[in-house]
């Protein structure tokens, strides 16, 4: 089967913490929701599409 990515897409190693995503993004959007383990070294959690790829692109451009 053949495969076509339309878009670009980002990978890391790990899965993003939660001090990864706030010492780039500067913002907490899993703060406050039920369920929810917070600090620096849990995952990074309720971040929609839109979140997840400007964090991929200020990740890109400070990697550059």
């Amino acid at each position: 089967m053949e495969v076509r990515i339309s878009k670009g897409f980002w990978l890391c190693e790990t899965e993003m913490t939660q001090g990864q995503w706030r010492g780039l993004m500067e913002t907490s959007p899993w703060s406050g929701k039920d369920n929810t383990k917070e600090g620096d070294p849990y995952p990074t959690i309720y971040v929609n599409y839109e979140e997840a790829t400007a964090y991929c692109e200020r990740l890109t451009r400070r990697e550059l």
